[in-house]
């Protein structure tokens, strides 16, 4: 199962705004986002990685999870 990727870091990838994502989502371009939690939504990190195949744009760096935040 891909990992979920919250809406900050989907802006970050696609470098596009909020407002963006929405209507591409509204549109049927950009795949539904997932509920994780009553107020929690995010996308699939294998339909974002499809998502910008399929547009023909590579993919910015996921960010890695860092364990140790105290690391800067």
């Amino acid at each position: 199962m891909s990992r979920v990727i919250r809406p900050n870091e989907v802006e970050r990838i696609l470098g596009v705004s909020k407002s963006t994502i929405n209507r591409l989502e509204r549109t049927g371009k950009l795949p539904k986002r997932v509920r994780i939690g009553p107020r929690i939504v995010g996308w699939y990190e294998h339909d974002i990685i499809d998502f910008l195949e399929r547009i023909g744009s590579p993919p910015l760096p996921l960010v890695e999870r860092d364990t140790n935040k105290d690391q800067l």
